[in-house]
């Protein structure tokens, strides 16, 4: 059983400083007896497997080559997507933006910390596109946080969206929805639940093309210029991340 919710006033000063937007707990029980077995931050796990998936986008669209990593949003999101990057790429450079400059402060000191060998950069929007072979978005935005940029310039680029997980909230800007195809999703409940994905059908029409994880694994793409993955999670996933942290405890404690 999980719980997860998204109280967006905590990024309010009258409800405190840099607290995170979204909590949750994980409850999770022996499915013959209904014995209780561990309770977990559900902000964690989700963190966990959202990275996770995000990561395997990068492992089989991100081109082979790629070293540098460019990051919107600096939260718990962010970090969980750059670890992924790290597992599957040799990172040797990243580019980071945000609006709250204290918080990209924050953040690059703790990849010096826990990654000394790779260097970061806080940068503006464009040149983080521009400079990165990998781009991640990890937002709230309700209007799009990349440029508008002509399809060229998106070219060797992977790009994973991880924010506009409700109709109202946009990451993506209209050149980049109405050119990309086709466009690989986690779960096709994206099409319905993220204003991201709802824009690109409206510009796409009949000839929108979205592919799900199997369809990427199996590299049904063929060659295209440049990957878009998008990423808006379901309970099902959490649920599986948290039995695979829970059994991994088990066997490291036998």
């Amino acid at each position: 059983m999980s719980w997860t919710g998204t109280f967006k006033e905590n990024l309010k000063l009258c409800y405190g400083i840099n607290k995170d937007t979204i909590h949750g707990t994980m409850i999770l029980h022996d499915r013959e007896t209904l014995e209780l077995l561990a309770f977990m931050d559900g902000k964690a796990v989700t963190a966990l497997r959202t990275g996770a998936v995000g990561g395997l986008s990068m492992k089989y669209l991100a081109k082979e080559s790629a070293d540098r990593v460019g990051i919107v949003g600096t939260g718990v999101q962010g970090w969980s997507h750059l670890e992924a990057s790290i597992a599957v790429r040799d990172i040797k450079k990243v580019f980071l933006h945000n609006r709250s400059l204290e918080k990209l402060q924050t953040f690059k000191e703790r990849i010096h910390d826990e990654y000394p060998g790779i260097s970061v950069e806080g940068v503006d929007v464009d040149t983080l596109v521009e400079s990165s072979d990998i781009i991640v978005t990890t937002t709230t935005s309700t209007s799009p946080v990349l440029p508008d940029l002509e399809t060229e310039a998106w070219e060797g680029k992977h790009i994973v969206a991880v924010g506009s997980y409700k109709p109202a909230m946009l990451e993506l800007p209209e050149k980049l929805l109405q050119s990309t195809k086709p466009i690989f999703v986690d779960t096709t409940t994206a099409l319905t639940e993220s204003g991201d994905m709802i824009k690109a059908k409206e510009l796409q029409g009949d000839e929108a093309r979205f592919y799900t994880l199997e369809d990427m694994i199996q590299g049904k793409q063929g060659q295209v210029p440049y990957t878009l993955f998008k990423s808006v999670g379901m309970a099902l996933f959490d649920l599986v991340t948290a039995k695979f942290i829970y059994e991994k405890s088990v066997c490291n404690q036998q």
